[in-house]
C-alpha cells in the first residue's frame, strides 16, 4: 500500500511539474522524465501481476473495434470543428504523428498502467477510478488558447480508460492518441503545445 501511495504522488508531482513546462529541453522536462520513470519503474519492479492488462490476447479484437470506432467519430468530430481555411498538410501530419507517437505511448503508460491501475487498489468502486483517471487525464489538457483541447481530453479519456480498464490491451489506445492528437492539432488547434516545448522542430 506504501509503494501504492508513493507512485500516486510521483504520479501527481510529474503532472502538477509537466502543467508549468513551457519546453522539454529544460531542468522541468528532466524533472518530468525522473519522477514518470521512478514511478514506472516501482511498477514493474514490484507489481509484476499487474503487466498482463498491457497486452490481453482475448480481448485484443474487441478493444481494437472499440477504439477503432472512437477514432472514427473523433475525426469526425474535429473535422465538424475545423479552423476555416485551415489547410491540412499531409507530410506535417505524417511527420506530428512519428513525433507524437512516442508522446501518446509515454502518456498512455503513465495515466493508464502507472496511474490508474495504481489507483484501482484504492478503491473498488470502477466508476470512481474511472472518474478520477479522466479528471487525471483532463487536467493535464487544461486550456491555454481554447477549451476545446480540455473537452476533446475529456471525451478521449473516458473512452480510452473504459476500453483499458474493461479489456486491457494498451496498445490500441496508444494508436488512438497518436492518430487523433496530430489531427487535432492539425485542423482544430490554434497552436501546437508540443513543438512550441520540442523547440528543435519545425513545420
Amino acid at each position: 500500500m506504501y509503494l501504492n501511495a508513493l507512485i500516486l504522488s510521483l504520479c501527481i508531482i510529474t503532472l502538477i511539474i509537466y502543467t508549468f513546462t513551457k519546453n522539454y529541453d529544460s531542468l522541468k522536462g528532466t524533472l518530468i522524465f525522473l519522477f514518470a520513470s521512478s514511478a514506472l519503474l516501482i511498477k514493474i519492479i514490484f507489481f509484476k501481476e499487474v503487466t498482463f492488462k498491457v497486452f490481453v490476447p482475448e480481448t485484443l479484437l474487441i478493444s481494437g473495434l472499440i477504439n477503432l470506432a472512437f477514432s472514427i467519430f473523433g475525426f469526425l468530430l474535429i473535422l465538424a470543428l475545423r479552423i476555416k481555411n485551415r489547410k491540412f498538410k499531409l507530410g506535417f501530419f505524417f511527420k506530428l504523428f512519428i513525433l507524437y507517437f512516442p508522446f501518446a505511448l509515454l502518456q498512455q503508460l503513465f495515466f493508464q498502467y502507472i496511474f490508474l491501475d495504481t489507483l484501482s487498489s484504492f478503491f473498488t468502486s470502477k466508476f470512481l477510478v474511472l472518474t478520477i483517471g479522466v479528471l487525471f487525464f483532463s487536467s493535464a489538457h487544461l486550456p491555454t488558447e481554447t477549451a476545446k483541447i480540455t473537452f476533446f481530453s475529456f471525451i478521449a479519456g473516458i473512452v480510452w480508460m473504459w476500453t483499458y480498464m474493461s479489456y486491457g490491451n494498451i496498445l490500441w489506445p496508444i494508436l488512438s492518441h497518436a492518430i487523433l492528437a496530430p489531427l487535432y492539432y492539425c485542423f482544430v488547434h490554434p497552436s501546437n503545445r508540443l513543438l512550441v516545448r520540442l523547440k528543435f522542430f519545425k513545420e
